[in-house]
């Protein structure tokens, strides 16, 4: 995305609209995210655990701490496959720099950080890099193989299958002429696709001690919680 151009024409205004739209399928990804996790979090380890994900759709308050773990890692997985399928890399940038926000603002780092924490951590950073390795040898691990083959083919058409429940053209209309003249660089996007509270230089550097601790454990860790030790024999 060109830093500090004005937008004018039609064309212009709808190429702002598709770009803009790759940011947000991506930041919308890592929201649910998020929530899960922070569901996870207040449930296991910290009641009064700090939500910054507020979302409705999705109710957490009869759903237990493996449910709203396990469905961090399946949604992890689906925004890998977000992050596979969208082009600009200036998109997937900003998506990795609200990771980093949202672990500044957690309080949480590298010496307080729970192991399970952050083996999922690390498997939401793995998934905003495209690297879903691990994420679908563990969807194949505790599902059946036909499940398996649905939940890739889902991953890889993450990007379409969010893209269908975007607004209608009507919306789609008044956001284009909305853009008339609009001047987007990396100081304002998140006016337009949404920012998390944080100081993303400070939760890189949380992030890496944790990435550090743990990595090398990484590829023999089981992420999902139905996973015994006799499945994997």
């Amino acid at each position: 995305m060109p830093n500090g151009t004005d937008f004018n024409s039609r064309k212009a205004q709808e190429l702002l609209y598709a770009q803009i739209k790759d940011y947000k399928l991506m930041y919308d990804g890592l929201r649910r995210v998020f929530h899960f996790i922070e569901g996870h979090i207040q449930k296991e380890y910290e009641p009064n655990f700090g939500i910054q994900i507020n979302d409705n759709r999705y109710p957490l308050n009869k759903v237990s701490a493996n449910e709203c773990r396990d469905e961090t890692i399946s949604q992890a997985l689906t925004l890998s496959g977000i992050v596979k399928n969208t082009g600009p890399p200036e998109a997937k940038n900003y998506s990795e720099e609200q990771f980093y926000r949202w672990i500044d603002n957690s309080r949480i780092n590298g010496d307080n950080c729970p192991e399970d924490l952050a083996y999922l951590l690390i498997a939401i950073h793995d998934a905003l890099k495209g690297r879903n390795e691990k994420l679908l040898k563990a969807v194949k691990q505790s599902l059946n193989n036909d499940s398996y083959k649905s939940g890739i083919k889902e991953a890889e058409n993450a990007k379409d299958y969010f893209a269908a429940l975007s607004a209608s053209r009507h919306e789609v209309e008044r956001e284009i002429k909305s853009l008339q003249g609009v001047t987007i660089n990396e100081d304002n996007i998140g006016n337009h696709v949404g920012s998390l509270i944080g100081d993303a230089k400070k939760g890189r550097e949380i992030f890496v001690v944790i990435e550090n601790n743990r990595r090398p454990y990484y590829e023999n860790y089981n992420l999902f919680t139905k996973i015994q030790e006799s499945d994997l024999e």
